[in-house]
């Protein structure tokens, strides 16, 4: 089976999203976010302030710095994909029942069913993970409907299952 595709920046930011809010990385997001509350209410504790418009302006502040966040990472991502030539370019996946094959113009590479870890998907992509944070990504627009799609979800999901005698 193969299917051309091509991802873009709102691709790319999507990709991550859901690697952060679906994977091991989420711990961190919990936690990073905690910290950012609890660095404020200290700063807060320490000028002593502690009226109902004190504690309005700790929930104000608390939401804008959770927005800078939200935005910085996004940038970041974004400008981090800036420097790979294999990512904005056209991406032709070959698979069968021995191996995954992904072409771009910059490389060609190979993974044996064995080495894949996860695979799933969302309403807008076919996630195969083989690592703890790096994946294929396959956006469902490459097909010509979501009945291709879900064919190629399941007989991926097929291979590896037959692969790790899952």
């Amino acid at each position: 089976m193969k299917v051309m595709y091509d991802l873009n920046k709102t691709d790319f930011w999507n990709i991550n999203k859901y690697i952060l809010l679906h994977t091991k990385a989420r711990h961190m997001l919990i936690l990073e976010l905690i910290y950012a509350a609890l660095l404020v209410a200290a700063l807060f504790l320490e000028l002593n302030l502690k009226s109902r418009n004190d504690l309005l302006i700790y929930v104000i502040i608390l939401l804008l710095l959770y927005v800078f966040i939200y935005i910085f990472v996004k940038i970041k991502v974004i400008n981090l994909s800036m420097h790979y030539e294999g990512i904005y370019c056209g991406h032709l996946m070959e698979v069968n029942e021995n191996e995954i094959i992904e072409s771009t113009s910059v490389n060609e590479t190979h993974y044996r069913w064995t080495y894949i870890k996860n695979i799933s998907q969302n309403e807008q992509y076919i996630f195969i993970f083989f690592g703890y944070n790096q994946s294929y990504v396959i956006p469902k627009r490459a097909f010509n409907s979501d009945g291709e799609a879900s064919d190629f979800f399941y007989k991926v999901r097929l291979f590896w299952i037959k692969s790790n005698n899952i």
